[in-house]
């Protein structure tokens, strides 16, 4: 599967898109000291930012182009804020909006793909990350321009402020607020209905709102279910808040509450909205018929922007954003360059340290990488990011007590810190002390609801040979999100493989049937399914492989359902392909050299009982 960690991409939208994202760029000012003995530190002369709270938009974009984007975020925080009173809205990193001033000054931004060629496909992207919140895009001042963007913050801000969210809600609210306007009349404008998926309402057969409240176990069963599961959650969520209740009474609070609390979707579902799911079918379906859909205007947040003014960024600070940025979008040729000249105007810039260390991370150069995390973490210990990424780096050379030490700096410093949790809860794990991995774990779920946390343990469990918590966490993955999407299906290829391992055939069998009943019959991932399900050959998959994505699929596959029936030599020189010719942007690259270390590590931790594959 591609790896596409975090990164979300905009679809250039016919009628444009309107710029809206996020930055906190920490620029330390800088005290006035005599001209003769200091001499100034170099301002960029093109690009400018501006702060407000914790948000800071920055670019080469107009100076009034990056005030609109600035007020834009701030106004949908504030219509985020009236869905869910009390919501947390601040991010426990930086929150960084890179605006460009047109479509050619951001095409060096475009993500790449795995060749390094631009997606020139893409109008605008975000990478919800462990070090910072980054949205790019060129301003266009045109509102459709930032549905996916709006649509993609809404799913983060939801998980900073949940658990465990029910995917209708989670979907829907995410569309609903997908379509908002920061400036409509004097205020603006909420719930918007988006053609195409009222299209999609009047098209196809609807399912049941108790299968959209509570999903069938396993998904769904034909693509144009799925696609109507969005379109109704979509319509369920601008039925609930614009003609049952209203946007501000807080209902959708109670719902989280009473899941959260253990109740059923249905009995959560009419405690907070105070009706049956049943008894609003009818009503439902016919508002859904409407020739028209209701929009609220929301009054403009007091004093966003009022008095915020830009200034021109040190050229330092300048560089590394670009640097970083480059690294987000995949343009990892470009990156060095970038973060060199911040690191050649001031050597001991800790943001341009820190991303160079990443991408040594990127370019398998661990040493290096360690080496340049160690010495920030020593130099800056209050830096709770240079310590998130010291733990990470030893944690990934599996000097598993050294990244506790870091890891627990880390929470120490910033409690808040989601990711620094989930790499205790990884570094724990590996060195035996599961309650309290497992404690670490919940503790990140707590701070940041996002169910990717929970794949990424499984797969740092599995790279350790704990196969039963493996399959555990891919089992609570796959509670929170669904088997539609394509990263839920490969998700539940890792787990068929760490039931073999565990020697959970039954467990291994079911999960098979659940991805089989999503993948139908046709498409390279059915083929995958055929061949782990033993319905044809590693010589067939192999000869289907046509791409070097598919081929690097393909390998890996064929490597653990080998390894998993004991041949074991067969098996490496599967991994051994993977590693020297894979794809490097695919998830199963680094599964295969995750395993190849662990193999290498035999002995180090403890691993679960002999695999065995289906006959």
């Amino acid at each position: 599967m591609r790896l596409r960690p975090r990164l979300v991409h905009t679809r250039r939208y016919a009628a444009g898109l309107c710029a809206i994202v996020l930055l906190v760029s920490a620029v330390a000012t800088n005290a006035t000291v005599p001209m003769q003995s200091a001499k100034q530190p170099p301002r960029s002369a093109s690009w400018r930012q501006l702060t407000a709270g914790d948000v800071t938009v920055l670019g080469n974009a107009a100076d009034t182009d990056l005030k609109r984007t600035l007020d834009g975020i701030l106004q949908f925080r504030s219509a985020f804020a009236a869905l869910m009173p009390g919501a947390r809205t601040t991010s426990s990193v930086p929150m960084r909006v890179v605006v460009l001033k047109d479509d050619v000054a951001f095409e060096r931004f475009q993500p790449r793909d795995s060749g390094g060629r631009r997606n020139v496909l893409v109008g605008g992207w975000a990478a919800f990350e462990a070090d910072d919140n980054l949205m790019v895009l060129p301003y266009s001042g045109h509102p459709e321009n930032n549905r996916t963007l709006f649509h993609e913050y809404t799913h983060y801000l939801i998980y900073q402020n949940a658990a465990r969210v029910p995917p209708w809600m989670n979907e829907g609210l995410a569309e609903f607020l997908s379509t908002f306007q920061p400036e409509y009349e004097s205020g603006s404008l909420l719930g918007r209905a988006p053609s195409e998926r009222v299209q999609l309402l009047r098209e196809l057969t609807f399912i049941p709102l108790r299968d959209v409240i509570a999903p069938p176990v396993g998904g769904w069963g034909s693509s144009g279910q799925a696609v109507m599961f969005y379109a109704e959650s979509w319509a369920l969520v601008h039925y609930l808040l614009l003609r049952h209740t209203s946007p501000t009474n807080a209902a959708f609070d109670v719902f989280l509450r009473a899941t959260a609390n253990g109740a059923k979707p249905e009995a959560a579902f009419e405690e907070a909205f105070g009706v049956s799911v049943d008894s609003i079918e009818v009503p439902f379906r016919q508002y859904t018929r409407s020739f028209t859909f209701p929009a609220v205007r929301l009054p403009r947040a007091v004093g966003a922007t009022g008095h915020v003014v830009s200034e021109r960024m040190l050229e330092a600070d300048s560089r590394f954003v670009q640097g970083k940025t480059l690294l987000a979008a995949g343009a990892l040729q470009e990156v060095e360059k970038e973060l060199n000249a911040a690191l050649e105007i001031d050597p001991l810039h800790v943001d341009a340290r820190l991303a160079l260390g990443a991408l040594r991370l990127q370019q398998d150069r661990r040493g290096d990488a360690l080496k340049l995390f160690d010495d920030v973490a020593r130099s800056r210990p209050e830096s709770f990011i240079a310590q998130y990424y010291l733990g990470t780096a030893l944690r990934d050379e599996w000097r598993f007590s050294e990244a506790v030490d870091a890891f627990q700096h880390a929470v120490t410093t910033n409690p808040r810190h989601a990711a620094s949790w989930a790499g205790l809860s990884d570094a724990t794990l590996g060195v035996g002390r599961d309650a309290q991995s497992r404690a670490a774990l919940m503790r990140a779920l707590q701070l940041d609801g996002n169910p990717n946390h929970f794949r990424a343990a499984a797969t740092q469990a599995f790279r350790l040979g704990r196969n039963e918590v493996a399959a555990e966490r891919i089992g609570l993955y796959l509670e929170r999100t669904s088997l539609t999407e394509v990263a839920g299906q490969y998700a539940a290829l890792l787990g068929v493989i760490a039931h073999w391992r565990a020697n959970q055939q039954e467990e291994s069998l079911a999960l098979l049937t659940r991805v089989r009943r999503e993948v139908g019959r046709s498409g390279w991932t059915s083929a995958v399914v055929d061949f782990m399900s033993g319905e044809i050959d590693s010589d067939h998959l192999l000869g289907r492989a046509k791409s070097r994505g598919e081929q690097t699929e393909a390998h890996t596959y064929v490597g653990f359902t080998f390894d998993a029936s004991g041949r074991h030599d067969d098996a490496l020189k599967h991994f051994q392909w993977v590693a020297e010719r894979g794809d490097r942007a695919y998830r199963e690259y680094r599964l295969v050299m995750s395993e190849l270390a662990r193999q290498a590590h035999a002995g180090t931790v403890a691993s679960g009982p002999a695999a065995v594959a289906p006959q």
